[in-house]
């Protein structure tokens, strides 16, 4: 936890403190949630909806066949995504209805998702948060792929590595320029 909070902590340092976060995104990961909490007490700490899919899916792919599954998985999407508590409720109820023949399934997510976490993952509550539709760590994932192909080895020196993210970041620069430039913006993410 003392790295996140470090990290976290030098990242706050560089921010307005008028422009502080009040929505982050993480994956389930204990010791950085704990150093949000610390670090940015007033923020909201949202789950992160694609890790939490891909963890029923691993856990849940061996207990059903493929159509069932894949019916699962829908059912699943549908109680993540509910609109409301209402809407939640009966989501959640049509769930164990039609997979009470696999109670280890609906253990599992009950267990491990629902009962700790629904508030920080379900639409019927993190509606009420301004996250500006963003629900997974996907744009951080793929920006932390693009820089470690880009640094190419992990073993390297301060040196070489600061060096590979300068240039990395100028590369971004120059590309959001020539865009601007060009009459058009690209995503760079």
């Amino acid at each position: 936890m003392e790295n996140y909070t470090w990290v976290l902590e030098k990242l706050k340092g560089m921010m307005d403190p008028n422009a502080l976060p009040s929505v982050i995104v993480t994956d389930r990961d204990f010791a950085l949630m704990n150093a949000i909490t610390n670090v940015f007490p007033y923020a909201t700490n949202l789950l992160c909806r694609w890790h939490i899919g891909k963890n029923v899916l691993a856990k849940c792919r061996k207990m059903f066949d493929d159509k069932m599954r894949e019916e699962f998985i829908c059912s699943w999407g549908l109680v993540v995504l509910s609109a409301n508590v209402a809407q939640y409720e009966e989501c959640l109820c049509v769930l164990k209805r039609n997979f009470e023949m696999v109670p280890v399934a609906l253990e599992y997510i009950e267990k491990n998702w629902l009962i700790p976490y629904t508030e920080i993952f379900v639409g019927a509550w993190t509606d009420k948060v301004m996250h500006f539709g963003n629900l997974t760590s996907n744009r951080a994932e793929s920006s932390h792929s693009k820089l470690k192909n880009h640094l190419e080895n992990s073993q390297c020196n301060f040196d070489t590595i600061w060096e590979k993210i300068h240039i990395l970041m100028l590369l971004q620069v120059t590309k959001v320029k020539a865009s601007f430039e060009n009459g058009r913006f690209i995503s760079l993410f």
